[in-house]
């Protein structure tokens, strides 16, 4: 259990950084962070992966906000979406 928690946080962790995927990091991170939980509440071996996985959820979380409001703003004003085929001509 400890090692999927910890392999989900990584996922998340790597997720937050790419503009165009931390929006799907909050998925990754929410179950890393349950996985981590009950790996560390089932009392076995390797309850230290447990617990970086659940700091590197809870880390990847406030990361991957600020990576994707900082996307949206930098292309709140590009208009490349409003015209079929791509960025307008000068």
């Amino acid at each position: 259990m400890s090692v999927v928690a910890l392999v989900f946080a990584g996922i998340a962790l790597l997720f937050a950084v790419v503009p165009k995927l931390s929006g799907f990091t909050f998925l990754f991170a929410i179950t890393a962070m349950v996985l981590a939980i009950i790996g560390i509440a089932q009392r076995q071996t390797g309850r230290w992966m447990a617990t970086i996985a659940l700091i590197v959820g809870i880390l990847a979380l406030p990361i991957s906000t600020v990576v994707f409001w900082s996307n949206v703003l930098e292309n709140a004003d590009d208009p490349w979406h409003k015209v079929p085929g791509g960025r307008e001509g000068l």
